[in-house]
């Protein structure tokens, strides 16, 4: 392997490769990962090397690349949004400091450094565990 492991390994801390071997342990406890939804559940984000094709939605505005992640988080189980948690997760996004003012400018137009943010502002937004910066 000319990388020694290390894509498969983050490829599978995400849940997106199966583990065939070994156990994974967060915090002194063994977790299962068997899909990036279960890797999700463990507080497990990843950020993967190829941005445009694997981790944004390229022709969808800034906003509509936050939500995905933290629909879950600031809706209640009636489905209203917690106007309180939305904010605080649409702060920490904001902190990214995205060289734009607009939030519905889609991220295909943003520069890659401002793509790479808001990538990686998706994921903050959740407070993750372990979040793995692939590439």
């Amino acid at each position: 392997m000319s990388d020694s492991g290390r894509n498969e390994l983050a490829m599978a801390l995400a849940g997106h490769l199966p583990i065939d071997t070994g156990t994974i342990s967060l915090d002194d406890r063994p977790v299962s990962i068997g899909s990036p939804s279960e890797a999700i559940h463990h507080g497990i984000g990843y950020v993967p090397e190829d941005r445009l094709s694997e981790g944004l939605f390229i022709e969808k505005s800034i906003l509509e690349n936050a939500v995905p992640l933290i629909l879950g988080r600031i809706a209640s189980r009636f489905g209203l949004i917690d106007r309180g948690k939305g904010r605080e997760a649409a702060h920490r996004i904001a902190e990214m400091k995205l060289n734009t003012g607009d939030i519905d400018l889609p991220v295909g137009a943003l520069s890659g450094g401002n793509q790479q943010r808001v990538l990686i502002g998706r994921w903050l937004s959740i407070d993750p565990r372990l979040l793995i910066l692939h590439g």
